[in-house]
């Protein structure tokens, strides 16, 4: 008897089949920061939009035939994909193409993998959330890894994300596939046992109130802890677009003294008893050595934390890193943070010696630093990420693992304007 069958009963909410799953990829991408909503709606969407939109996913895992089954959900994964990730369009349509052509291949993945290993029908929404949770972890891997568009992380803004503090997004990533699964199995089969969906159900909640527990005494042990010195956060709110210009021009003087004096002023304003003042990812076009910001140090007595470029030749060639600039209150550089995960055509272009025949891309590659580590600040111990680094979660686990005290992410959003990436960084930072 096949796992699956072709609903006929009037009480199908998605009679007929197929049709439904590109609609439902469309929603899911709607309870992602988005630029279709108007408003304050596109910032906040409703983070309900998302439990709802998985009903024609899992309705098509558990209900459709095979064929149909993997087609559907290829086109689920293609609408959201082509939605959420419209903004990488910044870096060149052909780019953002390609990425979502690569993503939309894993919900049939799941899938294929869901029907292989479930050896029942009511087996397949818990295969299911197994296989899509476990190739959402894969895709997030290697240095071309993308830790984007979790579904998971649509609950950011919910109770729901206390989970992540057990598991991470994949856990809540897991449970919501689950969760949803289990109620359209139990509309479509009334023949499934019928405790599957009352223990989903628990397991969601029991996950739930472990994890604001375990939020709840790392806030405790935070306001309980020795009194730290103020940080100064210093953002000068300066644009820059990913254009083919701005790919191909560097910064001018002109545009570079302007950041770099803006940065001074604001840093002095917000002086007062700061043990750290903070500048964003790509702060300065080159390494900080200039007089006005030694004497930034000195006159405020501050640590100094700055994103900027460093540059050294290795064997004779170029070499061009992502970095964070530690400085004393001498003004004198401490220590440096070299940016380890890269960005895929944003900081270095795959396959360069092809695609640059035929697109604009940035004329040199970004190197990728060695290894995380802590920079050391007045006896603090700083685990420093810039930019996409903030979506990885093992990353903030590695400094914990080596005694951070304090996680700092720097980064410069300004390249993506008003877009949707701005917000989407944010939320995957938060978590």
């Amino acid at each position: 008897m096949p796992m699956y069958a072709t609903c006929h009963s009037r009480t199908c909410p998605f009679q007929g089949g197929a049709w439904a799953l590109p609609l439902g990829g469309v929603l899911l991408a709607l309870a992602f920061p988005n630029g279709l909503l108007p408003g304050a709606w596109g910032d906040h969407p409703p983070a309900w939009l998302a439990w709802i939109a998985l009903a024609p996913l899992l309705w098509g895992v558990v209900a459709l035939p095979p064929r149909a089954a993997l087609f559907s959900t290829w086109l689920y994964g293609l609408f959201f994909y082509l939605i959420t990730l419209h903004w990488v369009s910044l870096f060149g349509v052909s780019p953002w193409l390609v990425l979502v052509a690569c993503l939309s291949v894993f919900p049939v993945l799941a899938v294929w993998i869901a029907r292989r290993v479930a050896r029942a029908a009511w087996h397949l929404p818990l295969a299911f959330a197994l296989a899509w949770t476990g190739l959402e972890w894969l895709r997030s891997q290697t240095l071309y890894g993308l830790s984007w568009a979790e579904i998971g992380a649509s609950q950011i803004e919910t109770p729901f994300a206390f989970i992540a503090g057990l598991g991470g997004v994949y856990l809540l990533t897991f449970l919501m596939l689950w969760m949803v699964g289990a109620v359209v199995q139990h509309m479509h089969d009334r023949t499934a046992p019928r405790r599957v969906l009352p223990a989903v159900f628990a397991l969601l909640f029991l996950c739930l109130g472990a994890g604001w527990l375990q939020s709840r005494g790392a806030v405790q042990r935070w306001q309980h802890s020795p009194t730290a010195k103020r940080v100064t956060v210093v953002q000068p709110n300066t644009t820059r677009g990913l254009t083919p210009a701005a790919l191909v021009h560097g910064v001018s003087e002109e545009e570079r003294q302007q950041r770099l004096q803006a940065l001074i002023t604001l840093s002095y304003q917000g002086s007062d008893d700061a043990g750290l003042i903070i500048w964003p990812e790509s702060a300065l076009s080159a390494p900080p050595y200039e007089a006005e910001i030694v004497q930034l140090a000195r006159d405020t007595g501050s640590h100094l934390l700055i994103g900027a470029p460093h540059y050294q030749y290795v064997d004779g060639m170029p070499r061009t890193e992502n970095s964070a600039f530690l400085l004393g209150p001498s003004g004198t550089v401490l220590d440096r943070y070299a940016k380890v995960h890269l960005v895929p055509f944003g900081e270095f272009v795959p396959l360069r010696s092809i695609i640059e025949r035929y697109f604009t891309v940035r004329q040199y590659d970004i190197v990728p630093g060695r290894r995380h580590r802590l920079l050391q600040a007045d006896g603090h111990a700083l685990g420093v990420g810039i930019c996409f680094e903030s979506t990885r979660m093992e990353i903030a686990r590695a400094y914990a693992r080596q005694g951070a005290g304090k996680l700092v992410y720097i980064t410069n959003d300004a390249w993506f304007h008003q877009t949707p990436a701005v917000r989407q960084h944010f939320n995957h930072a938060r978590f």
